[in-house]
């Protein structure tokens, strides 16, 4: 059955076109048709996908990128909003992007079309690096249904590139962190919240997701292994999201849990199973990017994650330890501001 998009608001993520399809006509007939159903909000990948002969990977590199296909089907719907995903190599490029490349900014973050930068080259692109007949550069002024842009691959590659997002993007006095230590450890306090450490309680049952499993009490307030973590200033007073009374929750497999039953026969005495600690270590892969120590830190950080005995210390106590391979002058290092730092990133993979 099909529920109306009065009842339930929808937007839909699409390319701009699938193999031969992909004619402004045939792109504009069928965003018409979702506006005719209600649906109001897009986010355009700016490249269409070829379903014969390329494989998702290959579908991520090899069309071409167009921004100026997707500014054009932006303007053939001014009631409808938009997000551009697709390219997005820095935060000057995606602020280029977002608002124009003509727009300049003033202390307090409010934008005005700056005649000075006509010709302004800063977000040109070397097309001999991207596939034939890509186009990435921000128009002088972009459509003003354009809400947003999508910097799923930026985020993973280089996280460190977002640190300035809120006084260089947004527009507010300052950002939350100032160096990449800063940022770890408000992570690592986030994720110690969300996934609590399973080392020094008396439950068998294993962690399997957020907040679905059978809360745990725990009977120390550290074991041997994440003792001195456990004393950092950042960590000794982050309290677990999941309450820590064990009547008020019945075990994992009363949930209904398929993963219950899957992994309870392969849990080698650890509690915390694979896959959360995966999901909470990939955010951070990338932190490193460039610097000196990179490499060391990933490796102890896959290392670690596979060590059962470290497991249930937590994905919060695996970051600290791995990040004792890279030099401490690298994790204090003040981040550079988005205006002096020009990207030679190109995320096509």
């Amino acid at each position: 059955m099909i529920m109306s998009s009065k009842q339930f608001p929808v937007s839909v993520k699409t390319r701009t076109g699938v193999d031969e399809c992909d004619t402004f006509e045939y792109m504009s007939a069928f965003i018409q048709r979702l506006v005719e159903q209600g649906c109001r909000h897009f986010t355009l990948h700016a490249r269409k996908v070829l379903m014969q002969g390329l494989s998702p990977a290959a579908n991520r590199t090899v069309p071409p990128l167009s921004y100026n296909f997707a500014y054009r089907l932006m303007r053939a719907f001014p009631d409808c909003t938009f997000i551009l995903n697709g390219g997005m190599r820095s935060l000057d490029h995606c602020r280029g992007v977002a608002y124009g490349s003509n727009i300049s900014f003033d202390s307090e973050g409010k934008g005005r079309l700056d005649e000075t930068k006509l010709g302004d080259d800063i977000n040109k692109i070397p097309y001999d690096k991207l596939p034939p007949g890509s186009h990435l550069e921000p128009e002088t002024l972009s459509p003003a249904n354009l809400k947003g842009v999508m910097v799923g691959r930026l985020a993973r590659d280089r996280p460190s590139v977002l640190w300035d997002v809120d006084r260089y993007f947004y527009g507010e006095k300052k950002n939350p962190c100032s160096n990449r230590r800063e940022v770890m450890e408000k992570y690592m306090q986030f994720i110690d919240r969300v996934y609590p450490r399973r080392c020094c309680d008396n439950d068998e049952n294993l962690s399997l997701g957020i907040g679905r499993d059978k809360p745990v009490k725990h009977v120390r307030d550290s074991c041997d292994l994440c003792s001195d973590f456990r004393r950092c200033a950042f960590i000794s007073d982050c309290k677990p999201s999941l309450v820590e009374d064990n009547d008020k929750a019945g075990p994992a497999e009363t949930l209904g849990s398929r993963r219950a039953k899957r992994h309870k026969n392969h849990a080698n005495g650890t509690k915390v199973v694979s896959r959360i600690i995966d999901k909470t270590l990939q955010p951070i892969h990338g932190i490193l990017y460039g610097k000196r120590g990179n490499k060391p830190f990933l490796r102890e950080s896959s290392r670690l994650s596979r060590d059962l005995k470290v497991r249930n210390c937590g994905a919060a106590f695996i970051l600290w330890s791995a990040m004792k391979k890279a030099p401490s002058e690298v994790w204090d290092e003040p981040f550079e501001y988005s205006e002096s730092c020009l990207s030679d990133y190109f995320p096509t993979k």
